[in-house]
């Protein structure tokens, strides 16, 4: 028999693990950092001959040009149509990776997702006092209603003899309750500046500055900051140098982006928006909002389903993801100084939705309603995405410990609208790109918004990358 010392004891194990992490969280590994983006090394795309059609097919051809810059992983990204099987359902997103989704939200089945989320994640808030200067920005507020104005934190590119130069100016949103503070807000920001676009990093309602300067004016997860971001944009283009407005969001603002192009496609005459709400939200324009286009990373696709998970406490050990979101959720409701204070984001949610400034009754409902990607226990979703007019593009992580990738394909196998792509990359987890592959996520939103060759670009000069999806790749193991 062995000596004690050297038998197998998991319970040692684990503690010595435990303590390890411990090591690792204090050293920094699983904190908030700053990935610098620099503009020299983005990988921009070439023209080619053949014109492209639709931003799936700008998307085809950007990734033939961009995926040397990703990991090397036994299975490749899934693009818009290789999400979709031959009878028109989603394909196994987790079987064509290799994950096992029981063991994403596990820092022992996914280490590697959560160490990209968490890198990418914001640490605290900005709203007592601003987030500190940022070279060449200067703060602004941006009047959308009445009675609420935004704060922006506006960049506008130079030109080689310091004058402004004419450009597109991209919108940067930060995640749920996030603020200019974010780390991955100004790279990104700055890097944009950098390349010679015009950015805005914006705070909706509820956020950082917005937030201090008008507290009663409460978060309503997409409804009317999708219809403000649009006034938004018609703000920005009055500027002089300002050509055309692009739009970037994470997470939860993943999901006002994508609320925003449905907006702009006319969803105050949708009938999936009740008659209680109509009213409230501005009257549709033919004028087109967000031109260049719009990216949407990690979306949360099945927010409902997160909402009811979120109803029970969870465990910091056994349940790191959901617990981090339950601290955010109680954080919130002791700032706003709401009578109930648990981790349901359900509860969070209605006290939110009381103190929206607005007579709206059963607000929460109808916004519900409003909020919906995909049928959830027999409510309709609609079909917001079928209307989109501007390029829209959703980039989501397979091992995303939080928004499960699975979600993104059955939203996709709803669409048929071309302007409407995708992809899934192996890794990042929830807005971790710049942790997970800094030149190709920054190369990707360039590319897109490039004027000359990007998914909105007038005269269309990339080639197209037919990829045949009756033979995808098959299903890979040990991701």
């Amino acid at each position: 028999m062995l000596p004690m010392d050297r038998r197998f004891q998991p319970d040692k194990i684990i503690s010595l693990w435990i303590v390890g992490l411990a090591a690792s969280l204090t050293a920094g590994c699983f904190s908030e950092r700053s990935f610098r983006l620099e503009p020299a090394d983005t990988v921009r795309m070439t023209r080619e001959p053949l014109p492209t059609r639709s931003t799936r097919d700008w998307l085809t051809a950007a990734h033939h040009q961009l995926a040397d810059l990703l990991p090397r992983t036994a299975a490749a990204p899934l693009l818009t149509e290789q999400m979709v099987a031959a009878d028109g359902t989603a394909i196994d997103v987790f079987a064509h990776f290799g994950i096992r989704r029981r063991s994403l939200r596990t820092i022992f089945g996914n280490l590697d997702g959560i160490l990209c989320t968490a890198q990418a994640a914001g640490s605290g808030y900005h709203i007592d006092e601003p987030a500190p200067p940022w070279p060449g920005f200067e703060d602004r507020w941006i009047p959308v209603r009445d009675d609420l104005s935004l704060s922006g934190r506006l960049g506008l590119a130079r030109q080689a003899d310091g004058g402004t130069r004419q450009a597109d100016c991209i919108v940067i949103l930060p995640g749920l309750f996030g603020d200019n503070g974010i780390k991955r807000t100004r790279d990104l920001a700055v890097a944009l500046r950098e390349a010679g676009f015009h950015v805005l990093a914006l705070e909706p309602r509820g956020h950082g500055q917005t937030e201090r300067r008008f507290p009663n004016h409460a978060f309503t997860f997409g409804v009317f900051e999708s219809d403000e971001l649009l006034v938004v944009s018609d703000w920005l283009e009055a500027l002089p140098p300002v050509r055309r407005t692009g739009l970037v969001g994470f997470c939860w603002t993943a999901n006002i982006v994508l609320l925003t192009a449905w907006f702009d496609g006319g969803a105050a005459a949708d009938p999936i928006i009740t008659d209680a709400l109509r009213p409230l939200l501005a009257t549709p324009s033919v004028k087109r909002r967000y031109k260049a286009g719009i990216i949407a990373f990690s979306p949360v696709v099945r927010w409902e389903t997160l909402v009811e998970d979120l109803e029970q406490p969870r465990s910091h050990l056994g349940d790191p993801v959901y617990a981090a979101l339950q601290d955010i959720v109680i954080s919130r409701k002791r700032r706003k100084k709401h009578p109930e204070t648990s981790g349901s984001l359900r509860k969070l949610i209605e006290q939110e939705y009381e103190q929206t400034g607005f007579n709206f009754p059963g607000g929460t409902r109808d916004g519900y309603q409003a909020l919906r990607w995909l049928e959830h226990r027999g409510k309709p979703a609609g079909d917001k995405l079928e209307s989109v007019r501007m390029p829209l593009l959703i980039v989501h992580g397979a091992n995303d410990p939080l928004a499960p990738a699975q979600d993104v394909a059955d939203l996709i196998a709803t669409i048929d609208n071309p302007q409407v792509a995708a992809t899934i990359l192996p890794g990042g987890g929830h807005v971790g790109f710049n942790a997970y592959a800094r030149e190709y996520y920054f190369s990707l939103i360039v590319s897109f918004f490039d004027p000359a060759t990007g998914a909105a670009a007038p005269a269309r000069s990339l080639r197209r990358i037919q990829i045949d999806v009756d033979h995808a790749p098959p299903d890979f193991h040990g991701v």
